[in-house]
């Protein structure tokens, strides 16, 4: 393999280099910093554990003695070069991946029971056209699709000038995920007919007629204004897994202040998912993100919802038992004002119509949760 110095990085995936093509003592970015062990234990917690029916213990003990002796090997991975090894644990119960390049690492635990995964990214090449490829390994971009957004919608990327990282930080990206595969939303007969477009409402912009998609949002929203539970936007599994989210946090925050890094960045894609990490000292890096969302809360917050035979708005529910999942549903419908306009909402055109009025801040312009391809909501913590 051709060797490429650091500072002459190619934005040709197949060129970028890997963790086999540095020297031992080399300095090197993030993969030679976070070892597998370190990345596993992060996302091992105790509801991970105990969904999975496993020992904690006894599976890192497995992993470290299988990772002295199971090697890497190479693969072509999104039109790029990834190295990658496998573990099969607990007498082939648990199968562990590991995927490393240049900039990233990413562990993914898959058992009968539970999938996992946590990727890390270093930021260093972020703003520059060395930025790591979104899609690489697999480290897929944005829900918010460019078949899904008319208006200015590019390809999503880090290589934006909104995506540099402030002077005098060393940053990571994390980005973590899990389901509990017994309780898939596809095999609830409640949610099993519009299991994919609770689980990307964005993506059924493209692959559903604009009145099905409205009818879809309304019914998630009337239920939750009733105080009935329901899945958040993104949502693939009907039940949540205690711990994965905070352990995966407080793993990531050590390991990565013992390897010199001083703040853990993050891209919430949902109301809800920036909610929580907000609660957790994370803060929008950008000012003008910052104003944009503030000026989106404002607005959505009293906009009129024309549920059935009652119009309310969010601020009147604030202490329903769904307010969060309210909050985060209620953020997805502007991207399909965006989209079609209150005109192809059918019979829901006169909730459309409220959102619209409320929203709307010029010709086909609105107000809206600050993320769509190209323009990434970047929040970021010291690591503690």
């Amino acid at each position: 393999m051709q060797e490429i110095p650091i500072c002459q990085n190619s934005v040709d995936v197949a060129k970028r280099r890997t963790p086999l093509d540095y020297c031992e003592g080399e300095a090197a970015p993030l993969v030679q910093k976070v070892d597998d062990a370190q990345l596993v234990g992060a996302i091992l917690s105790d509801g991970v554990c105990s969904l999975m029916g496993i020992d904690c213990q006894k599976i890192m003990g497995e992993l470290q003695e299988l990772q002295s002796t199971t090697c890497w090997r190479q693969i072509i991975a999104n039109g790029g070069l990834c190295d990658v090894r496998e573990f099969d644990l607990a007498a082939g119960r648990v199968h562990i991946t590991t995927e490393r390049d240049e900039d990233l690492e990413r562990v993914t635990i898959d058992s009968p029971t539970c999938r996992a995964k946590i990727a890390l990214r270093d930021r260093s090449h972020d703003a520059t056209p060395d930025a790591t490829p979104p899609d690489y390994l697999g480290l897929s971009g944005s829900p918010v699709t460019t078949e899904s957004l008319r208006h200015g919608a590019v390809d999503w990327n880090y290589s934006s000038a909104e995506d540099e990282v402030p002077p005098g930080r060393m940053s990571v990206e994390i980005s973590v995920g899990v389901a509990d595969k017994t309780a898939m939303l596809r095999d609830d007969p409640r949610y099993a007919v519009i299991a994919g477009f609770v689980e990307n409402p964005f993506s059924a912009m493209g692959d559903t007629v604009p009145e099905v998609w409205w009818n879809n949002w309304a019914h998630m929203m009337g239920s939750a204004l009733e105080g009935e539970a329901i899945p958040f936007p993104g949502q693939a599994s009907a039940r949540s897994v205690p711990g994965y989210f905070s352990c995966a946090l407080a793993a990531s925050d050590e390991m990565l202040k013992s390897a010199g890094y001083s703040h853990l960045s993050a891209i919430p894609t949902w109301q809800h998912v920036l909610e929580k990490f907000g609660q957790r000292g994370f803060e929008v890096d950008d000012s003008t993100k910052h104003q944009e969302y503030g000026e989106f809360v404002s607005a959505i917050n009293e906009a009129p919802l024309r549920i059935g035979d009652v119009t309310t708005t969010l601020s009147e529910n604030a202490e329903n038992p769904q307010a969060v999942a309210l909050r985060s549903w209620a953020s997805v419908a502007p991207f399909a004002l965006m989209q079609w306009g209150p005109e192809a909402a059918g019979m829901h055109y006169e909730l459309a119509k409220g959102l619209d009025g409320a929203l709307r801040v010029g010709d086909d312009k609105y107000l809206h949760y600050p993320l769509e391809p190209g323009h990434n909501l970047w929040m970021s913590r010291q690591v503690v």
